[in-house]
């Protein structure tokens, strides 16, 4: 009697277990509403290609373009202990780099040893260099294992192509211009009008969001598209991705935007072209720098940019102003 008595127990517990495996491992219910893992890796961010892509991060590495006359194309350097690391042969003439893992992509505008403006590859330790791609490219986004990218060979239309070379497709049938890739969706501006559009990285759903506004230094942050209305005297505006809410954010004359944890970083043309930065509804304007500034890119805490001329030494300086230095004399 004892002994039947144990075999229905242990058969009771079996039998429980089993369901309860059933339902919190196996239930296929479950599985189905559960959310599709996404990675969704990107290069750089969008403020800062729209800016050239001249610097861009990962870890606690920063690679840096440099056009600085004598200066290595492409270096990497640790963030805090800036120091010159050549990666890309000297003829090499670098922008818009973007970096996934051990891999650097970036635009290759060098005429020796090739170059011509198309996109090329690296490794981080600078090992493996291989073209990607024959088209002068411009824009070069790099999300997940696509290049999305501005032909210029082809009236300036936009194009996607894997990171492998493969797969090389046209996406849109006109030509545009400051290229956002953003959660599946293009971004951009005509080159005829400069108006605003955009739509999906499979050539679907095509969508113009502005007709009247000549808009310029957009970036896509949050569900927002930050830009400056250059119908309106470079003022700074916002509107939804979807083309609603469309805000005014600050008269000054803003250029070179970079939206980036909250601020926007821009070059104030109102102010002799000096660094500024806003909280993204427009309070706490602050001037940064008191440098002519362009070609804004933004890392963490620090801020690089251009002083005015491509051709002369980068700076940066942190977020909040202090610690301005130049990264290489």
């Amino acid at each position: 009697m004892q002994r039947k008595r144990l075999i229905v127990i242990i058969i009771g517990v079996l039998v429980l277990t089993g369901a309860v495996f059933t339902v919190f491992v196996w239930n296929p219910r479950e599985n189905e509403n559960a959310p599709p893992l996404q990675t969704n890796e990107r290069g750089n961010s969008v403020g800062n290609i729209i800016n050239g892509g001249y610097v861009a991060q990962s870890g606690e590495w920063i690679y840096i373009a440099e056009s600085q006359l004598g200066a290595p194309p492409l270096y990497k350097s640790h963030l805090n202990n800036i120091s010159r690391q050549p990666i890309a042969p000297e003829w090499d003439f670098v922008s818009y780099v973007n970096v996934i893992e051990d891999w650097i992509y970036y635009k290759n505008a060098g005429t020796v040893g090739g170059g011509n403006s198309n996109i090329y590859k690296i490794r981080t330790d600078g090992t493996g260099r291989e073209q990607i791609n024959s088209d002068d490219s411009s824009y070069i986004n790099v999300v997940d294992d696509w290049i999305y990218y501005v032909n210029n060979d082809d009236d300036h239309r936009l194009y996607k192509i894997r990171t492998d070379g493969t797969d090389r497709e046209k996406i849109n049938d006109f030509g545009i211009t400051q290229l956002n890739v953003v959660d599946g969706w293009a971004f951009f501006m005509d080159r005829e009008i400069f108006h605003l559009h955009k739509i999906r990285t499979d050539g679907t759903d095509y969508t113009k969001l502005l007709s009247n506004d000549d808009v310029g230094w957009i970036n896509v942050v949050d569900d927002w598209i930050y830009y400056s209305d250059y119908g309106n005297n470079k003022s700074i505006y916002r509107i939804r991705t979807d083309g609603s809410d469309q805000e005014l954010i600050s008269y000054n004359e803003g250029v070179h935007l970079n939206v980036s944890d909250g601020w926007i970083y821009y070059s104030n043309w109102g102010d002799n072209k000096y660094l500024y930065r806003m909280r993204t509804d427009g309070s706490e304007n602050t001037l940064l720098s008191a440098h002519e500034c362009s070609y804004i890119s933004v890392l963490g805490d620090w801020v690089y940019y251009s002083p005015g001329n491509l051709l002369l030494p980068m700076h940066r300086i942190k977020t909040d102003g202090t610690g301005h230095e130049v990264v290489f004399e």
